[in-house]
């Protein structure tokens, strides 16, 4: 599973409000032909082909995924277009995969009660599993070897009724540019 998000080929461009608390965006003609020119300068393959509004900002598709050289050129180009003292941020999308394994035994033991040697009865509660197990139980996996888990797993219940879990595996970040 991944989640849904802005594609590899956009460059994200958030703005940071004026004192008046406006955001306030140069002109997007002229901005997409001074940041062309800029990655064209730069001999660089990337072109920007078009921009929009999105994602709390501007969204920048590109004719290639950008390297980050590319996005330093294209951080002089937007400079180069914007009004002066405005603040902004770039940044690439941010995509995140993850791996659902499903139906796992939620609980190691059920509660059960038990009579002592001096006759008293004692009640367990139930031990539920814990991220620990989960490791446990992925490292006898023969896939095991072969993946590297970018972070620990995320356990949650089936419903309340079930005595089943799903654990979720990040094995992809791109923003952070981790993967499994």
């Amino acid at each position: 599973m991944t989640t849904t998000g802005p594609n590899r080929r956009q460059v994200v461009v958030t703005f940071e409000p004026n004192a008046a608390g406006d955001n306030v965006a140069p002109d997007r003609t002229t901005l997409l032909a001074d940041i062309n020119q800029h990655l064209l300068a730069a001999q660089s393959q990337a072109r920007v082909e078009s921009g929009r509004m999105g994602y709390g900002g501007w969204i920048l598709v590109t004719t290639t995924v950008a390297s980050q050289a590319d996005l330093e050129v294209i951080r002089l180009g937007f400079k180069a277009a914007s009004l002066p003292g405005m603040k902004f941020y770039l940044r690439f999308p941010q995509s995140k995969s993850y791996l659902k394994v499903i139906d796992i035994p939620f609980f190691k033991t059920l509660p059960y009660a038990s009579i002592n040697a001096e006759g008293v009865m004692e009640h367990h509660p139930a031990t539920y599993i814990v991220e620990g197990d989960v490791w446990a139980a992925f490292a006898w996996s023969p896939l095991a070897p072969h993946l590297n888990l970018v972070d620990k797993p995320r356990i949650v219940c089936t419903s309340r009724a079930s005595d089943m879990c799903t654990a979720w595996f990040k094995i992809w970040d791109s923003q952070q540019g981790t993967s499994a």
